[in-house]
């Protein structure tokens, strides 16, 4: 459960820097509503993909396929206010990318929680999910607003890119993980 919420938190991260990014670079307010128009498309790209990657790929290739992706997004981000306007564009579409690919952990985690939970219990692991998804979520924001606004928006994608350790080890004792059954 820890995996998809720190990766949701980060991806969230992503989404709620790209309004800044886009100020910091000069690039015009109503192009904010392309970029979500390619972020609500990615999501779709993630989820017809899901499916197919956890047949083919299974759990561990599924994991490091999200942590590439994370990776990318995250040194996008941390780029995106210092290089030129053409280079703050492709660390938007990279960062786009990084909030889609929430939709391929919590695939990832449905499909463990469906394989190692007995079904009378499902109800409450999922509602406990979503309370920490929740949780580590409004910590985040509540904690990273104050930098946003105080140091930046490049030192604050820095500060968030210490995420990437818990996600790191989560994603490591995941990829150990030996499922009995084909995911």
């Amino acid at each position: 459960m820890l995996f998809p919420a720190l990766y949701g938190t980060l991806t969230i991260v992503f989404w709620w820097g790209l309004q800044p990014v886009m100020l910091e670079q000069n690039i015009p307010v109503f192009a904010f509503s392309l970029v979500t128009s390619v972020a609500a498309f990615m999501r779709i790209v993630w989820s017809a993909f899901s499916g197919k990657a956890l047949d083919k790929f299974h759990l561990s290739g599924v994991i490091k396929i999200l942590c590439i992706t994370v990776i990318a997004a995250v040194c996008a981000s941390c780029c995106a206010v210092y290089v030129p306007t053409w280079g703050a564009f492709v660390c938007l579409f990279i960062m786009t990318v990084g909030c889609g690919s929430i939709v391929l952990a919590k695939s990832a985690n449905s499909v463990l929680i469906n394989h190692r939970i007995k079904s009378d219990e499902r109800a409450t692991i999922l509602s406990v999910n979503s309370m920490i998804d929740k949780a580590f979520t409004g910590l985040c924001m509540i904690c990273l607003k104050p930098l946003f606004d105080n140091i930046g928006i490049g030192q604050t994608f820095m500060v968030s890119a210490l995420l990437l350790i818990p996600i790191l080890i989560c994603a490591r004792h995941l990829y150990k993980m030996k499922l009995t059954t084909r995911v």
